[in-house]
């Protein structure tokens, strides 16, 4: 199983994990404490355990899973609206010129039937 971890840069990378056979070393109490209260025999309590172990674990991966494809879209949403931004300002700036060009053509017309009237 390789659930994506944190990398730096904000950058995605694999993280290998075995799911099988269960790693028991992992699920050691710490040094000096009293072993947990239980009601049932240890060897059920641990094929119980190893059960939802597995289970937590596939669930994680199907949630990293999920996770990793909705970053992948919203990247691809955040892209796509930089690139609609950028030609928004390039259409704006072209409907400025454009509009520029019309002013400086009515002062021109304007200047010139001035001139002709003289």
């Amino acid at each position: 199983m390789e659930p994506a971890v944190d990398a730096e840069g904000g950058r995605r990378a694999l993280e290998r994990q075995s799911l099988l056979p269960v790693d028991l070393g992992r699920f050691q109490p710490p040094r000096g404490a009293s072993p947990p209260l239980t009601n049932l025999p240890p060897q059920a309590l641990v094929g119980g355990l190893i059960g939802e172990y597995v289970f937590a674990q596939l669930a994680h991966a199907a949630m990293e899973s999920f996770a990793s494809e909705n970053r992948a879209r919203l990247a691809a949403m955040q892209s796509a609206r930089d690139k609609l931004d950028q030609r928004l300002a390039e259409l704006r700036s072209v409907e400025r010129s454009l509009r520029q060009e019309e002013i400086t053509n009515e002062l021109l017309e304007i200047v010139t039937g001035t001139e002709a009237a003289r």
